[in-house]
């Protein structure tokens, strides 16, 4: 995963850094609402992320690059894990637990929103691609059979299909509202999938 991980970080840098001398620059507050596997671990939170735009304001075709931060905290304290081992010429099934603590994600994100109409107030569709780096605190127990203590981390690749409204207040400020479902993969990990919910606010200068 290293490998994907700094080609986008590569391209993350080389975004931000053709952003107009004018810049526009946002911060969004997020909503994330796991699903899946990864709902039956950890609850809904919220996030935010800054985001700096390329493209001016009142363009159909906006794109820019962010980077986020969100936690979240486990659906409980622990979960129960099994094991089986043999003993004795017999086979075992060895109960324990496992727990998940300290979750955090740092999404690197390419951002593409494309509006329908020229007025103040347009509708838009959107498509964002990102780079999760994330770490989580990890222990499991099982009688007589595994005690693991560890912190976990690595990267994930993920892209967020979504819709939203987007409304130009004046000359310095645009307002979007937007919702969209994020899916990503980790070798060795579940599928971090969760809705996307966010207001963001963009300032030009």
């Amino acid at each position: 995963m290293k490998k994907p991980f700094y080609c986008f970080l590569s391209l993350f840098i080389i975004l931000l850094f053709s952003v107009n001398i004018q810049a526009q620059i946002g911060i969004s507050l997020n909503h994330i609402n796991p699903k899946g596997d990864y709902a039956h671990i950890f609850k809904p939170s919220v996030g935010f992320e800054f985001v700096y735009r390329a493209a001016d304001q009142g363009e159909k075709l906006q794109y820019g690059v962010s980077i986020g931060y969100f936690k979240l905290a486990a659906t409980q304290e622990s979960f129960p894990t099994y094991a089986v081992a043999k003993r004795n010429g017999q086979t075992v099934l060895y109960s324990g637990n496992e727990t998940f603590n300290n979750y955090y994600s740092i999404p690197f994100g390419i951002n593409l929103d494309y509006q329908f109409l020229n007025s103040k107030v347009s509708p838009f569709v959107g498509l964002d691609f990102y780079t999760h780096f994330f770490s989580y605190d990890y222990t499991s127990n099982i009688n007589r059979i595994e005690d693991v203590s560890a912190q976990e981390s690595s990267f994930a690749i993920g892209y967020l299909p979504k819709i939203g409204l987007s409304y130009d207040h004046n000359l310095y400020f645009t307002f979007d509202i937007a919702i969209g479902r994020s899916s990503s993969v980790e070798k060795g990990y579940s599928p971090q999938t969760y809705w996307k919910s966010y207001f963001l606010t963009t300032f030009y200068f």
